[in-house]
């Protein structure tokens, strides 16, 4: 499920940028995605927050039966496991 969003939201990026560019240019794209993997699997405190705030409201919004609290453990292993 959470893969799920984080490819959900990336998309969104990408076609978000393609509006603006409109060029057929390789690197605006590929530099949108190392930022963008950079931020979901950084051990930052925007990170942090990006998980807290904006991957958690996706979850609950697409996925209804999601807990908060399953949410926070998996972010918890990650976050661990990243340290």
């Amino acid at each position: 499920m959470i893969a799920r969003c984080i490819k959900n939201n990336l998309r969104w990026k990408l076609r978000e940028k393609m509006k603006l560019i409109a060029l057929p240019l390789e690197e605006p794209y590929r530099r949108l995605v190392i930022d963008y993997f950079n931020l979901v699997f950084g051990n930052t405190r925007i990170s942090e927050e990006y998980w807290n705030q904006w991957l958690k409201k996706d979850l609950e919004v697409n996925f209804v039966d999601v807990r908060s609290d399953l949410f926070l453990a998996v972010f918890c292993v990650f976050s661990s496991y990243c340290d």
